[in-house]
């Protein structure tokens, strides 16, 4: 028996934890037992188990913290992502209504803001396409643009056709600007049951309005129309989870902190409202890259948030307790463009060069391209990646967002998608276990 590649050791304040990325386990261990240990890692030799208390060892052994064989402990994480890409009862399902959008946002992956929306034919393509899925018993829709408030009678009219025929377990969520949001669209959302929504902001009110630019040059206050839409929309339905996503570049970083305090002020005593980092990170696109965040900045950035300023954020949460690799590789995730077009990830949509297929009329999909297919599903697999299979951080990174791998392998690009955790799990570790103490 040896440690586990997986297991992590920290210390903080005279007390010692162990950490498996593995099984998930975090485990306080006295002062011998963790030297013990970290002296067996670092000399790479086998336990001795006389020298461990019996009790304390099956303890370690079932929590995967010591292992017979690395590469078991990894074919097992394999043979459950395995089995999760296969998985066909569950599907999440990306619509873009509209790729219409008031804003001309400089960072958006959406160069293509063809106006017009999701016409009636290819409304009832996809429910044939969804409810043609024999195992098929969950379904979780996520509403995607351009702006989908811009086209909030197509989205009506959409959930009304896919609940004359979909009566298995259902869930939704809207990603938006906030900016459309009024009374009579938010009675939509509790109608068509949409339980959770993100709303983006760009930073204080200056550096959000000068981002949030509208087509017509309107010189409207969006940053302020957006916080009273979000009030409006918590006092309507304080049902519908509000995550706040502040999108942060190199430029406004400074600005988190500020604004924070502003909302906790302003939206002070409202519940269901969350307000969370989002890092505008380099991708290798042709942007002036001292703008994004390298991954190391951006987990030094959250430490700080928390360790400075006790800014909680959801990167200081505990890691997930269950494997959570990208839906695109499992085959029943897809999302379609208003024009029936079909794809793998919602970065990709309105982008036809990235498109899987077109639905049919009777809800097939037709015209496959196969490379495109192949590379979403199979290409650059961290399962198949030397690298990857032999990373202690796999079981909470998954290898990272699939798309910038696939860029990497086969456009050339140099995308760091490793996790955030790398390098600094320990320091995370250590912020959940004063988070937890705090009871934040």
């Amino acid at each position: 028996m040896k440690i586990s590649r997986y297991t992590f050791f920290i210390s903080q304040d005279d007390r010692f934890y162990i950490y498996n990325t593995l099984s998930n386990s975090l485990l306080e261990v006295d002062n011998t037992i963790f030297h013990q240990l970290i002296e067996y890692k670092n000399k790479l030799c086998d336990i001795d188990c006389s020298n461990i208390d019996q009790d304390i060892f099956q303890e370690l052994h079932k929590r995967l913290f010591i292992t017979d064989n690395d590469d078991d402990e990894f074919l097992k994480y394999k043979s459950i992502i395995s089995m999760q890409r296969r998985n066909d009862t569950a599907m999440h399902l990306t619509l873009a209504p509209t790729m219409e959008c008031c804003f001309n946002c400089y960072y958006c992956f959406e160069r293509i803001k063809n106006k017009g929306s999701m016409q009636e034919n290819i409304m009832d393509s996809i429910v044939d396409y969804v409810c043609s899925s024999p195992n098929l018993k969950k379904l979780r829709l996520t509403w995607f643009g351009g702006e989908p408030l811009m086209a909030v009678d197509t989205m009506g009219m959409f959930y009304d056709k896919l609940m004359t025929r979909w009566k298995n377990d259902f869930s939704s969520n809207i990603i938006t600007t906030g900016y459309h949001l009024n009374e009579h669209i938010i009675k939509e959302l509790q109608r068509m049951q949409i339980s959770s929504m993100q709303i983006t902001l760009d930073g204080i009110r200056e550096t959000h309005n000068k981002i949030k630019t509208q087509n017509n040059n309107e010189n409207d206050d969006v940053f302020e129309r957006v916080i009273q839409n979000i009030a409006s929309t918590n006092d309507s339905a304080p049902e519908i989870s509000i995550v706040i996503r502040v999108n942060l570049t190199m430029e406004n970083n400074h600005e988190y902190t500020v604004l924070h305090k502003y909302l906790a002020k302003r939206l002070s005593g409202r519940k269901n409202i969350a307000v969370h980092p989002a890092f505008v990170l380099d991708k290798g696109e042709k942007h002036d890259k001292k703008l994004f965040f390298s991954h190391e900045y951006r987990s030094r950035f959250v430490l700080n948030l928390w360790n400075n300023h006790k800014i909680d954020t959801s990167y200081i949460r505990y890691p997930e307790p269950l494997f959570n690799e990208c839906a695109i590789r499992n085959k029943t995730a897809i999302a379609f463009d208003p024009e029936g077009y079909a794809y793998k990830c919602w970065e990709l949509i309105g982008n036809k060069s990235y498109a899987i297929g077109r639905l049919a009329s009777n809800g097939e999909l037709t015209d496959i391209n196969e490379v495109n297919l192949n590379r979403q599903l199979y290409g650059a697999d961290p399962l198949e990646d030397p690298v990857c299979s032999k990373c202690s951080y796999l079981p909470i990174c998954n290898g990272g967002c699939p798309i910038q791998r696939i860029k990497n392998r086969f456009e050339g690009e140099h995308n760091n998608y490793c996790s955030y955790y790398k390098g600094f799990l320990e320091e995370f570790i250590k912020a959940h276990i004063e988070r937890k103490s705090l009871k934040v």
